[in-house]
């Protein structure tokens, strides 16, 4: 199967999940008020459960030039202005990092090992940027009948942050793999 068709089959498989989730809020709108704090965090963590099953099936190679580092981005002090610091230590202080990555946190100095991660960084803020698109369509689509304000509110802590941090880690990867690869030839 050609990736554009692969594509075009996930996109009509997403709307067709997300329809199916709030056909299941609406089922329980009494339980699940479309304004309230536990439909949006529950629609956030279905709809990235379905991100995460379903986009490594479309099989990315992630070579964009959108993942290179802009000259704004140096260093990072853009995305530590924006508070990513405090993010990378609440995902530290709820154990995130020995849920997500094998090693708690610890770079180990293997060539592959900090390849993967490099490439994980680029499937992570795909996911993550097409996850909070999505929620923004959700969002103005809910707006003229609903507070959409938790999931606004979610969406940035849940999606444009996890975008920041991997773009402040990946110019990390990416000195660490090239200082490797100096030392390997």
């Amino acid at each position: 199967m050609n990736s554009k068709l692969k594509i075009l089959l996930w996109i009509g498989l997403t709307v067709f999940a997300s329809i199916l989730f709030f056909m299941l809020f609406d089922r329980f709108l009494k339980l699940f008020p479309f304004d309230s704090f536990v439909f949006a965090f529950d629609l956030h963590f279905l709809l990235m459960t379905w991100y995460a099953i379903s986009i490594p099936f479309l099989k990315l190679d992630y070579k964009s030039n959108y993942y290179n580092l802009k000259p704004l981005e140096k260093h990072g002090e853009i995305y530590t202005c924006f508070g990513v610091n405090l993010f990378r230590g609440f995902l530290k202080k709820i154990g995130w990092n020995k849920i997500s990555d094998k090693s708690s946190g610890v770079v180990i100095k293997d060539l592959d090992r900090l390849k993967k991660r490099e490439k994980h960084t680029r499937e992570a803020e795909l996911a993550h940027l097409l996850l909070f698109i999505h929620f923004m369509i959700i969002i103005f689509y809910l707006l003229p009948n609903y507070n959409v304000f938790w999931l606004f509110l979610l969406n940035i802590i849940l999606h444009i942050y996890p975008v920041f941090l991997q773009r402040y880690n990946r110019p990390r990867y990416l000195k660490l793999i090239l200082i490797l690869e100096s030392k390997e030839s």
